[in-house]
Protein backbone atom coordinates (compact mmCIF):
# COMPACT_ATOMS: atom_id res chain seq x y z
CA UNK A 1 0.00 0.00 0.00
CA UNK A 2 2.67 2.37 1.05
CA UNK A 3 4.09 2.04 -2.69
CA UNK A 4 1.11 2.83 -4.40
CA UNK A 5 0.52 6.06 -1.98
CA UNK A 6 3.85 7.12 -2.84
CA UNK A 7 3.66 8.03 -6.83
CA UNK A 8 0.13 9.53 -6.22
CA UNK A 9 1.93 12.60 -3.99
CA UNK A 10 4.62 13.33 -6.57
CA UNK A 11 1.81 13.57 -9.51
CA UNK A 12 0.18 15.89 -6.72
CA UNK A 13 3.42 18.25 -6.36
CA UNK A 14 4.28 18.76 -10.41
CA UNK A 15 0.46 19.28 -10.88
CA UNK A 16 0.94 22.38 -8.13
CA UNK A 17 3.78 23.72 -9.70
CA UNK A 18 2.43 25.03 -12.38
CA UNK A 19 -0.19 26.45 -11.02
CA UNK A 20 2.19 28.36 -8.08
CA UNK A 21 4.17 29.51 -11.38
CA UNK A 22 1.15 31.15 -13.01
CA UNK A 23 0.08 32.71 -9.86
CA UNK A 24 3.62 34.67 -9.31
CA UNK A 25 3.49 35.25 -13.32
CA UNK A 26 0.14 36.71 -12.51
CA UNK A 27 1.07 38.72 -9.21
CA UNK A 28 3.92 40.42 -10.81
CA UNK A 29 2.23 41.97 -13.55
CA UNK A 30 -0.66 43.32 -11.15
CA UNK A 31 2.61 44.80 -9.38
CA UNK A 32 3.63 46.45 -12.78
CA UNK A 33 -0.03 47.27 -13.65
CA UNK A 34 -0.47 49.16 -10.54
CA UNK A 35 3.11 51.09 -11.16
CA UNK A 36 2.17 52.17 -14.18
CA UNK A 37 -1.52 53.39 -13.06
CA UNK A 38 0.87 55.18 -9.90
CA UNK A 39 2.68 56.84 -12.20
CA UNK A 40 -0.06 57.78 -15.20
CA UNK A 41 -1.74 59.27 -11.92
CA UNK A 42 1.27 61.78 -11.00
CA UNK A 43 1.42 62.45 -14.35
CA UNK A 44 -1.91 64.25 -14.44
CA UNK A 45 -2.29 65.66 -11.75
CA UNK A 46 -2.37 69.25 -11.35
CA UNK A 47 0.84 69.77 -10.06
CA UNK A 48 2.84 67.86 -12.46
CA UNK A 49 1.61 69.49 -15.28
CA UNK A 50 1.98 72.97 -14.00
CA UNK A 51 5.67 71.78 -13.06
CA UNK A 52 5.86 70.57 -16.87
CA UNK A 53 4.34 73.99 -18.24
CA UNK A 54 7.03 75.65 -16.45
CA UNK A 55 9.26 73.74 -17.25
CA UNK A 56 8.34 73.94 -20.91
CA UNK A 57 8.33 77.74 -20.86
CA UNK A 58 11.22 78.07 -19.04
CA UNK A 59 12.87 76.13 -21.86
CA UNK A 60 11.06 78.47 -24.69
CA UNK A 61 12.24 81.32 -22.82
CA UNK A 62 15.84 79.89 -22.67
CA UNK A 63 15.86 78.91 -26.47
CA UNK A 64 14.65 82.15 -27.69
CA UNK A 65 17.69 84.25 -25.08
CA UNK A 66 19.96 81.92 -26.72
CA UNK A 67 18.76 83.02 -31.00
CA UNK A 68 18.51 86.27 -29.64
CA UNK A 69 22.23 86.31 -28.54
CA UNK A 70 23.67 84.98 -31.47
CA UNK A 71 21.58 87.18 -33.66
CA UNK A 72 23.02 89.81 -31.49
CA UNK A 73 26.80 88.60 -31.95
CA UNK A 74 26.06 88.92 -35.57
CA UNK A 75 24.97 92.11 -35.62
CA UNK A 76 27.92 92.94 -33.37
CA UNK A 77 30.58 91.41 -35.75
CA UNK A 78 29.31 92.90 -38.86
CA UNK A 79 29.38 95.89 -37.44
CA UNK A 80 32.44 95.80 -35.75
CA UNK A 81 34.87 94.04 -37.79
CA UNK A 82 35.77 95.61 -40.94
CA UNK A 83 36.67 94.33 -44.45
CA UNK A 84 40.15 92.58 -43.93
CA UNK A 85 41.30 94.06 -47.26
CA UNK A 86 40.75 96.11 -50.65
CA UNK A 87 42.41 95.92 -53.43
CA UNK A 88 41.72 98.76 -55.97
CA UNK A 89 42.53 99.58 -59.88
CA UNK A 90 44.90 102.20 -60.62
CA UNK A 91 44.93 104.31 -63.91
CA UNK A 92 48.19 106.42 -64.13
CA UNK A 93 47.38 108.77 -67.24
CA UNK A 94 50.14 109.40 -69.72
CA UNK A 95 50.38 112.51 -71.37
CA UNK A 96 53.03 113.91 -73.57
CA UNK A 97 53.22 117.19 -71.75
CA UNK A 98 53.17 115.15 -68.44
CA UNK A 99 56.44 114.32 -67.12
CA UNK A 100 55.24 112.29 -64.02
CA UNK A 101 51.77 110.07 -64.96
CA UNK A 102 49.36 110.49 -62.31
CA UNK A 103 46.61 108.41 -60.80
CA UNK A 104 43.65 109.13 -58.74
CA UNK A 105 42.00 106.43 -57.14
CA UNK A 106 38.26 106.98 -55.04
CA UNK A 107 37.98 105.49 -51.32
CA UNK A 108 34.38 107.20 -50.71
CA UNK A 109 31.82 104.91 -50.93
CA UNK A 110 27.92 105.52 -50.77
CA UNK A 111 26.91 103.46 -47.34
CA UNK A 112 25.33 103.95 -44.56
CA UNK A 113 27.80 102.57 -42.51
CA UNK A 114 31.31 104.35 -43.75
CA UNK A 115 31.61 107.66 -45.87
CA UNK A 116 35.11 105.70 -47.16
CA UNK A 117 35.84 101.84 -47.71
CA UNK A 118 38.22 102.57 -44.46
CA UNK A 119 37.45 102.01 -40.95
CA UNK A 120 37.58 105.01 -38.51
CA UNK A 121 40.40 103.80 -35.90
CA UNK A 122 41.48 100.96 -37.74
CA UNK A 123 45.34 100.25 -39.09
CA UNK A 124 45.95 99.46 -42.46
CA UNK A 125 49.26 98.38 -44.40
CA UNK A 126 49.27 100.58 -47.41
CA UNK A 127 50.96 98.89 -50.67
CA UNK A 128 51.06 98.98 -54.54
CA UNK A 129 50.61 96.12 -57.16
CA UNK A 130 52.43 96.71 -60.33
CA UNK A 131 52.61 94.71 -63.05
CA UNK A 132 55.70 95.51 -65.60
CA UNK A 133 56.85 93.30 -68.53
CA UNK A 134 59.84 91.36 -68.24
CA UNK A 135 61.78 93.44 -70.98
CA UNK A 136 65.02 95.41 -71.60
CA UNK A 137 63.60 98.46 -71.61
CA UNK A 138 62.47 98.74 -67.69
CA UNK A 139 65.73 96.88 -66.78
CA UNK A 140 67.52 99.78 -68.34
CA UNK A 141 65.50 102.33 -66.86
CA UNK A 142 67.03 101.61 -62.99
CA UNK A 143 65.16 103.07 -59.94
CA UNK A 144 62.32 105.34 -60.11
CA UNK A 145 59.99 106.74 -57.52
CA UNK A 146 56.22 106.34 -56.47
CA UNK A 147 54.70 109.11 -54.48
CA UNK A 148 51.33 108.66 -52.94
CA UNK A 149 49.24 111.20 -50.63
CA UNK A 150 46.22 110.57 -49.04
CA UNK A 151 42.99 113.32 -48.97
CA UNK A 152 40.39 113.54 -46.55
CA UNK A 153 36.62 114.93 -47.66
CA UNK A 154 38.15 118.36 -46.62
CA UNK A 155 40.59 117.99 -49.27
CA UNK A 156 43.40 117.86 -46.72
CA UNK A 157 46.52 115.98 -46.77
CA UNK A 158 46.29 113.46 -43.85
CA UNK A 159 49.40 111.13 -45.34
CA UNK A 160 52.42 111.20 -47.76
CA UNK A 161 54.99 108.91 -48.69
CA UNK A 162 57.55 108.35 -51.36
CA UNK A 163 59.05 104.72 -52.11
CA UNK A 164 62.00 103.70 -54.36
CA UNK A 165 61.36 101.04 -56.67
CA UNK A 166 63.07 99.24 -59.58
CA UNK A 167 62.11 96.16 -61.91
CA UNK A 168 63.66 93.26 -60.66
CA UNK A 169 66.56 92.03 -63.22
CA UNK A 170 66.77 88.71 -65.31
CA UNK A 171 69.58 87.74 -66.78
CA UNK A 172 69.62 86.22 -70.38
CA UNK A 173 69.82 82.72 -69.19
CA UNK A 174 67.15 83.08 -66.78
CA UNK A 175 64.69 84.51 -69.00
CA UNK A 176 65.34 82.13 -71.71
CA UNK A 177 64.54 79.08 -69.03
CA UNK A 178 61.16 80.97 -68.40
CA UNK A 179 60.47 81.37 -71.61
CA UNK A 180 60.90 77.79 -72.43
CA UNK A 181 58.77 76.52 -69.20
CA UNK A 182 55.84 79.07 -70.16
CA UNK A 183 56.00 77.95 -74.30
CA UNK A 184 52.81 76.42 -73.94
CA UNK A 185 50.92 79.05 -71.54
CA UNK A 186 52.54 82.14 -73.71
CA UNK A 187 51.48 80.61 -76.62
CA UNK A 188 47.68 80.03 -75.27
CA UNK A 189 47.96 83.18 -74.06
CA UNK A 190 47.31 82.68 -70.59
CA UNK A 191 50.75 83.78 -69.47
CA UNK A 192 52.69 87.16 -70.16
CA UNK A 193 56.46 87.68 -70.08
CA UNK A 194 56.15 90.60 -66.85
CA UNK A 195 56.88 90.39 -63.20
CA UNK A 196 54.67 91.74 -59.98
CA UNK A 197 56.60 94.41 -58.28
CA UNK A 198 54.74 94.58 -54.34
CA UNK A 199 55.78 97.77 -52.69
CA UNK A 200 54.95 98.76 -49.23
CA UNK A 201 53.91 102.68 -48.91
CA UNK A 202 53.01 103.48 -45.89
CA UNK A 203 52.70 100.97 -42.56
CA UNK A 204 50.29 101.43 -39.80
CA UNK A 205 48.36 103.87 -41.31
CA UNK A 206 45.13 104.83 -38.53
CA UNK A 207 42.35 105.97 -40.18
CA UNK A 208 40.74 109.06 -38.64
CA UNK A 209 37.54 108.80 -36.69
CA UNK A 210 36.12 112.01 -37.78
CA UNK A 211 37.17 112.74 -40.92
CA UNK A 212 37.70 109.87 -43.52
CA UNK A 213 39.95 109.16 -46.48
CA UNK A 214 38.43 109.49 -49.60
CA UNK A 215 40.79 110.00 -52.36
CA UNK A 216 44.81 108.63 -53.39
CA UNK A 217 46.79 110.39 -55.60
CA UNK A 218 50.03 108.28 -56.86
CA UNK A 219 52.41 109.71 -58.97
CA UNK A 220 55.69 107.91 -60.84
CA UNK A 221 58.72 110.04 -61.07
CA UNK A 222 59.65 108.49 -64.48
CA UNK A 223 56.57 108.08 -67.72
CA UNK A 224 59.19 105.96 -69.21
CA UNK A 225 58.17 103.05 -67.54
CA UNK A 226 55.91 100.19 -69.23
CA UNK A 227 53.30 99.28 -67.07
CA UNK A 228 50.83 96.31 -67.62
CA UNK A 229 48.60 97.65 -64.88
CA UNK A 230 48.78 98.71 -60.88
CA UNK A 231 46.13 98.23 -57.82
CA UNK A 232 46.48 99.94 -54.63
CA UNK A 233 45.87 97.26 -51.51
CA UNK A 234 45.09 98.15 -48.34
CA UNK A 235 45.18 95.12 -45.67
CA UNK A 236 44.06 96.00 -42.28
CA UNK A 237 45.72 95.03 -39.10
CA UNK A 238 43.85 93.92 -36.58
CA UNK A 239 44.21 94.78 -32.43
CA UNK A 240 42.72 93.95 -29.46
CA UNK A 241 39.52 92.38 -29.43
CA UNK A 242 39.31 92.67 -33.24
CA UNK A 243 41.96 90.73 -33.19
CA UNK A 244 40.14 87.99 -31.14
CA UNK A 245 37.13 88.26 -32.57
CA UNK A 246 38.87 87.75 -36.47
CA UNK A 247 41.43 85.22 -35.87
CA UNK A 248 39.57 83.02 -32.58
CA UNK A 249 36.07 82.92 -34.32
CA UNK A 250 34.68 80.44 -33.01
CA UNK A 251 36.33 80.77 -28.64
CA UNK A 252 35.55 84.68 -28.93
CA UNK A 253 31.94 83.89 -30.71
CA UNK A 254 30.81 81.55 -27.91
CA UNK A 255 32.69 83.40 -24.89
CA UNK A 256 30.71 86.95 -26.21
CA UNK A 257 27.43 84.60 -26.88
CA UNK A 258 27.64 83.55 -23.42
CA UNK A 259 28.16 87.12 -22.05
CA UNK A 260 24.86 88.23 -23.89
CA UNK A 261 23.09 85.60 -22.40
CA UNK A 262 23.76 86.62 -19.21
CA UNK A 263 23.22 89.95 -19.16
CA UNK A 264 19.92 88.92 -20.55
CA UNK A 265 18.71 86.51 -18.51
CA UNK A 266 19.74 89.57 -15.28
CA UNK A 267 17.78 91.86 -17.41
CA UNK A 268 14.68 89.30 -17.73
CA UNK A 269 14.75 88.96 -13.82
CA UNK A 270 14.74 92.16 -13.14
CA UNK A 271 11.69 92.58 -14.93
CA UNK A 272 9.74 89.63 -13.88
CA UNK A 273 10.30 90.68 -10.35
CA UNK A 274 9.45 93.97 -10.91
CA UNK A 275 6.35 93.18 -12.97
CA UNK A 276 5.92 90.73 -9.57
CA UNK A 277 5.97 93.41 -7.29
CA UNK A 278 3.99 96.11 -9.50
CA UNK A 279 1.02 93.07 -9.48
CA UNK A 280 0.99 92.58 -5.54
CA UNK A 281 0.59 96.29 -5.41
CA UNK A 282 -1.96 96.75 -7.63
CA UNK A 283 -4.15 93.32 -5.74
CA UNK A 284 -3.23 95.18 -2.33
CA UNK A 285 -4.74 98.41 -3.77
CA UNK A 286 -7.89 96.30 -4.61
CA UNK A 287 -8.55 94.81 -1.28
CA UNK A 288 -7.87 98.14 0.53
Amino acid sequence: MDDIKKPLKADTDIVSKPQNNQANSVSIMQKVRELFDEIKLSLLSGEAQRRFLSLFIFFIILFAMLVLSILGYCLFYFLYIPQIAHSLPVYFQYYNDIEQPIAEVDLSVNSWRHSGILTGGQYYNVLIELNVPDSQHNYDLGNFMINLKFKNALNETVAYSSRPCIVKYKSFVQKNIETIVKTVPLFFDVAQESQTIYLPLIESYIEDEEVSTTKAILTLSNKSLHLNSAKLNFEARFHGLRYYMYHWKLLTGVLLISVFMFFEIVVTFLLWRSAIRLLKDAVEKKIQ
